[in-house]
């Protein structure tokens, strides 16, 4: 059982009318989205070029180079000042495309969502409306191909199968109930208990079947908003290399400040003027201290970044390549989370005289060529693979929960029929 609340639903009329089938009114979509706003799911909090800004211009060896580089640039020393601002760019730049592929692949998390769905709204009339537009309370229909656009129940369902691996890793499909509850007559506070084979979660895909979800949630307080939220909550950390970096740079930036400044008394106690004695400080201090450092960690860092998206891995953060090379061990659960989360038919066992490619074609003809199922687009890889193709399909009984099997009646190549 899960525990789930329907305060969202608390004030919405359903008397004299089937809640199963009943839909919102104009004022109670007006009044629920003035409660809990748009069906917002991926939204990237905060500004990521003003992170990029200031997590940059917390380095102090960036202001360094940036100060040495404008006294050459002020004194006419072109060459100088264009070495020295080139080695900042490496530094700069490298967050601002990591932050770019994040939101790039942010951007893609929304492809989990559908962007247009149906729902029924009163009196009793279907439209089709831009998934940021539901509400808690809404009706929507469910149909095979649909990427579920908020968290709820299902109060109607036919032959309902979903795909949920993208929460859960479980990479078969879950055959779904309508609930026996009637949401809007449910007056007890908190959470209660309720099937969850009878819940829709956001993200989540239909394969097969037909239904009504009633919303519960929407937005940022669905299963899966929660989860790409807390994605963008995570505090950037430095790693122990950098920070022992910082540190010796900065110490080496103290010290051969001190030792800057007793050349410039020298020179200026020597007789030379105050622009000579800037000078020699600052070409003591840039032959002295090791900005380099930085650009070779950056260097580094970028290699890693590299090597990782050839393995098809994105990194969020260029400091993670540090930290992923300290891992020794890595624990993982069972349910397949990490895994690709699809299917794939690795070998066949043929009996009662017949071959691997009698089992195949007979395993292509009880799948349905249109069907989203895991299992269906399995088998039909593998033949394709092989060459062989599909049988007219002349009538189809669909999978249901009676008979647990979908059932084909076959017309093969050369005339005759088959059962499959």
């Amino acid at each position: 059982m899960k525990q789930i609340s329907f305060e969202t639903l608390k004030g919405l009329n359903s008397q004299g009318v089937d809640p199963n089938l009943r839909g919102l009114t104009p004022s109670e979509v007006t009044t629920q989205r003035a409660r809990y706003g748009t069906n917002k799911v991926v939204e990237v909090p905060g500004n990521l070029w003003l992170e990029i800004a200031r997590d940059t211009l917390k380095d102090p060896m960036i202001w360094f180079l940036i100060g040495i580089g404008l006294v050459f640039l002020f004194i006419g020393n072109i060459g100088d000042a264009v070495i020295l601002f080139s080695a900042i760019f490496p530094l700069v730049f490298m967050d601002a495309i990591l932050h770019w592929r994040t939101q790039a692949s942010t951007s893609s998390l929304k492809e989990q969502l559908a962007t247009e769905v149906i729902v029924i709204r009163s009196p009793n009339t279907e439209l089709k409306i831009d998934a940021c537009d539901l509400v808690a309370g809404d009706l929507i229909k469910v149909f095979p191909g649909l990427f579920l656009p908020a968290d709820g129940i299902f109060q109607v369902t036919q032959n309902l199968q979903i795909d949920e691996s993208i929460l859960t890793g479980e990479a078969f499909p879950i055959q779904k109930q309508a609930t026996a509850l009637n949401p809007f007559k449910i007056i007890e506070p908190g959470e209660i208990s309720v099937n969850p084979n009878t819940l829709g979660l956001a993200g989540t895909k239909v394969l097969s079947g037909q239904g009504l979800l009633r919303v519960l949630q929407i937005g940022q307080k669905t299963a899966y908003g929660e989860i790409v939220q807390s994605v963008f909550s995570i505090q950037n950390e430095r790693t122990p290399l950098q920070i022992a970096m910082t540190k010796m740079v900065q110490g080496l930036l103290y010290g051969g400040g001190v030792f800057c400044l007793l050349l410039a008394a020298v020179r200026i106690y020597q007789g030379h003027g105050w622009l000579d004695a800037l000078l020699s400080a600052a070409t003591l201090a840039v032959a002295a201290i090791p900005e380099e450092f930085p650009v070779v960690f950056t260097f580094f860092l970028g290699i890693g970044i590299y090597r990782l998206a050839r393995q098809k891995a994105l990194v969020r953060r260029a400091v993670s390549v540090e930290n992923i090379g300290r891992i020794t061990t890595i624990c993982t659960d069972k349910t397949g989370t990490i895994t690709r989360g699809r299917l794939e038919l690795t070998h066949l066992e043929a009996f009662d005289g017949l071959t691997n490619h009698d089992v195949l074609s007979i395993s292509l003809a009880a799948s349905n060529p249109l069907a989203l199922d895991p299992i269906d687009l399995a088998i039909q890889e593998v033949s394709q693979k092989e060459g062989i193709s599909f049988e007219e399909r002349f009538r189809v009984f669909p999978f249901n929960e009676n008979t647990k099997r979908e059932t084909a009646f076959i017309k093969t190549k050369d005339g005759k029929y088959s059962l499959q």
